[in-house]
């Protein structure tokens, strides 16, 4: 008795956030109550379309294909699915809580933090660094990695966005092998081998694009004379 009540109520469309205050007659006793309604349709419209657009980013953050991780005060606090198949966890909850250094080459610990700190003093993001990552089951993970300064239930984190490189830098590596070895064989056969583009208006004349380090010892020339 005597206590202020609220509640919501919604009469043709519209909604009213109630407050109830009791008034007393001369004996002390509650005699009713005076009613205040104010109208809150467009902040209930507005929070129902925050609660919308916050579940869209949550499952778009989930679902996707790149690492998402959220790092605060030396630990993880959030990582989606991708980040925790990318670091060998077998599920998010798994990396909450552990650091995030604890994934990163001991070689690239140091120039981390400094991107760290710069993120941090600037307020400003940095984008596509190339990091070493080493996963829970002793993987290496190459990955470009985008993070910028944010706010995470309250207090301030980094939001980092880690895309693995791995497929392409071990291709590369591979391209470079390969043109080594074939450069190897190119300096080493006994015959010139070399290439002629061919100049299309007409198929007569060409240029040489290429001549074996065996023409020198044959001819005398160095192949960079006959291009």
């Amino acid at each position: 008795a005597g206590e202020t009540l609220t509640g919501i109520t919604e009469l043709r469309g519209v909604y009213f956030e109630n407050q109830f205050v009791p008034y007393y007659d001369a004996g002390g006793r509650v005699a009713g109550m005076i009613g205040v309604a104010t109208v809150i349709s467009e902040r209930l419209q507005a929070e129902a379309a925050l609660r919308e657009s916050e579940e869209r980013y949550r499952l778009l953050v989930e679902l996707s294909p790149v690492a998402v991780f959220v790092h605060g005060h030396g630990a993880l606090l959030f990582a989606n699915a991708a980040g925790a198949t990318m670091l060998g966890a077998a599920h998010p909850d798994e990396l909450i809580g552990k650091s995030l250094l604890d994934f990163i080459h001991p070689d690239h610990h140091r120039e981390l933090a400094m991107r760290a700190e710069q993120i941090e003093q600037a307020g400003k993001p940095r984008h596509q660094e190339e990091t070493q990552f080493v996963a829970a089951d002793g993987r290496t993970v190459y990955a470009e990695v985008s993070a910028a300064p944010i706010t995470y239930r309250g207090q301030m984190a980094r939001l980092a966005i880690v895309r693995d490189i791995s497929k392409r830098k071990r291709a590369e590596e591979a391209l470079r092998e390969n043109e080594s070895i074939q450069q190897l064989v190119l300096e080493n056969v006994d015959e010139v081998i070399y290439l002629i583009e061919l100049d299309p208006t007409d198929m007569l004349l060409g240029r040489v694009r290429f001549v074996s380090a065996r023409a020198e010892n044959i001819l005398g020339y160095q192949p960079e004379e006959f291009q």
